[in-house]
């Protein structure tokens, strides 16, 4: 391999660590708050900022530099859902006006499956 070619890779590696120490400060915090969370897939784990981003036979690298516990768990039965009516419905229904949302904008995902 050529001396440009191998700095580049180093370059790249190193790169790729401080990603991952500043990935670690900045998210962690939201992992302590997901951790106390009763519906948690990881519910009452303490994870160290450090566990977390070592690799180990339990916490693999999913694609480097990222371990499995920095990644989401996508197969993790998850589901949200919202009822959209009419203000009109909505008072027929008997719902509280505090409760109700207007909401301001849409999405559609779809799952997008390893090309390799």
């Amino acid at each position: 391999m050529p001396a440009i070619q191998r700095s580049f890779f180093i370059f790249i590696f190193f790169h790729s660590l401080a990603l991952i120490r500043f990935l670690i400060l900045f998210f962690f915090p939201f992992f302590q708050v997901a951790s106390k969370n009763p519906h948690a897939w990881f519910q009452g784990v303490k994870h160290s900022a450090e566990t977390i981003s070592t690799p180990t036979p339990n916490n693999r690298y999913i694609t480097y530099p990222y371990t499995k516990l920095m990644n989401a768990f996508p197969m993790v039965n998850q589901s949200a859902s919202v009822v959209l009516t009419t203000v009109h419905q909505a008072r027929l229904a008997g719902i509280p006006e505090e409760q109700w949302v207007f909401p301001l904008g849409g999405a559609h995902f779809l799952d997008v499956y390893d090309i390799t």
